[in-house]
């Protein structure tokens, strides 16, 4: 068991942060190990020596305490003499309850953060930069050719690793009802990538050959529609457009290609009545679970949750993005991070679990859940499992690891003042997709204050 000194210089502060934490999600849950066994040796450089290491993330739901229970067992399996205990809370009172350990000089040793999140407690000093530890860590998975290209870069701040990326993924794909496609008689779309032929235009076409309307009662969709950031932001690349001049930090939501995207998207309803309005929807009738819409953006993270909520309704899969005539997809790359907290008391043995967890044996219990894209090519052939053999070998995952290539490389939420300037921008957009302001009338409103946060909030 942990030893007795150690558990004496336990803060009062630190015990209110778990306190805290249980209270805001039964969920919180330790997992201990006894420790009369030997471990493996840890990674070269680290003693992991007996402690107690506080791991807090916004996993409450069901499959994401299952996965990071999981995740912590096999941990212990191999450092038994190093406690983990959980200490989640719900997103509703996640960033309140780490903020106030964090400020206090306590708070979790290794915690998850978006990267807007985590930038001001880089610059308030609260986040341990990663590349001393990588430096004296020897051995390990770091640097090896399992890596995939660029995937450890997005855990990087002005030339420092400040996280290791986790919870990653691609916006967008599209789940499809395979069914309402078999039933119209339409070919249905290919699952791959560059293919030439699933382009925007085609993906309208299918929709209003999905649709069905009896008198003016819509009965079925082809698609949906999603005025959201995450979904229009890949939309406007794709279209040739881009959110900022990452050199100047103007906004340029505000030119045609964007516009056009934006206005393309809310169309899907206001004009083209392929997909439901606010209206429509009410009740949740013309969600994708309820069987009557064809299409829907998403992505092959939430694998897992369709085979819970759709079960056997009907047959759905993943398929890729499309894409302008002769132009490939353009994707954002999102991620969250792991990061070690710079007044950790317990450096060695966060370090050794931290680097565990977001390498490819942590990973794979994520992977396996479709949680994650898989940041190893040795965990490629893992995606999915936990949906069952049978299951997984008729869904098109390979949207999950062949996406690399088709990812954007900027990275605007790195910007200072992205999050401000989402909350700037969500009204304008809601306002598009209610039919209330075209989206050029509603960008070019907004262009003076997106212009001036987007340019104090550049690197320096």
């Amino acid at each position: 068991m942990v030893n007795r000194q150690y558990e004496q210089q336990r803060s009062v502060t630190r015990r209110g942060f778990l306190l805290a934490a249980a209270g805001a999600s039964a969920a919180g849950t330790a997992i201990q190990a006894a420790c009369g066994a030997s471990s493996p040796a840890a990674p070269v450089g680290q003693s992991a020596a007996p402690a107690e290491v506080i791991w807090t993330s916004w996993a409450t739901d069901d499959l994401g305490m299952n996965r990071v229970k999981e995740q912590a067992d096999l941990f212990a399996q191999e450092y038994p003499q190093i406690k983990v205990t959980i200490a989640n809370v719900a997103s509703s009172a996640y960033q309140d309850k780490l903020l106030s350990g964090l400020a206090a000089g306590a708070g979790p040793d290794v915690f998850r953060d978006n990267p807007a999140d985590a930038l001001p407690l880089i610059a308030q000093g609260h986040l341990e930069p990663l590349d001393p530890l990588l430096t004296r860590t020897k051995g390990g998975w770091w640097g090896t050719k399992d890596v995939k290209p660029t995937v450890m870069d997005w855990g990087r701040y002005k030339g420092k690793q400040y996280g290791f990326p986790m919870g990653t993924g691609a916006y967008y794909d599209f789940s499809i009802n395979r069914n309402l496609y078999r039933n119209a008689g339409l070919p249905e779309p290919p699952t791959k990538y560059d293919d030439p032929s699933w382009t925007f235009d085609r993906v309208l076409e299918d929709a209003k050959k999905l649709a069905k309307r009896s008198g003016d009662m819509p009965q079925q969709f082809g698609i949906d529609n999603s005025m959201s950031w995450n979904f229009l932001h890949p939309l406007v690349m794709s279209w040739g457009g881009d959110f900022m001049d990452y050199k100047t930090g103007e906004f340029r939501w505000h030119e045609a290609p964007a516009t056009e995207a934006i206005q393309w998207m809310a169309d899907l309803a206001l004009r083209y009545q392929v997909a439901p309005t606010a209206a429509d929807n009410q009740g949740g009738l013309f969600k994708f679970e309820r069987g009557h819409t064809a299409l829907t953006w998403s992505t092959f993270n939430l694998a897992m949750y369709l085979l819970t909520s759709v079960g056997d309704q009907f047959e759905w899969d993943m398929i890729p993005p499309p894409h302008a005539p002769n132009k490939p997809p353009k994707l954002w790359f999102y991620t969250s991070w792991w990061v070690l907290n710079h007044a950790t008391k317990v450096k060695d043995a966060a370090w050794t679990f931290i680097y565990w967890v977001s390498g490819p044996k942590g990973q794979r219990v994520e992977v396996e859940y479709t949680w994650t894209a898989p940041h190893f090519y040795s965990l490629d052939s893992k995606f999915g499992l936990r949906m069952g053999a049978g299951t997984a070998a008729k869904k098109n995952l390979g949207v999950a690891f062949d996406f690399l290539k088709y990812i954007s490389p900027d990275r605007p939420e790195l910007n200072l003042h992205y999050t401000d300037a989402i909350k700037m921008l969500n009204p304008a957009l809601a306002k598009v997709g209610s039919g209330e302001l075209t989206a050029k009338q509603a960008m070019a409103q907004i262009k003076p204050q997106m212009d001036d946060l987007l340019r104090q909030g550049l690197e320096r």
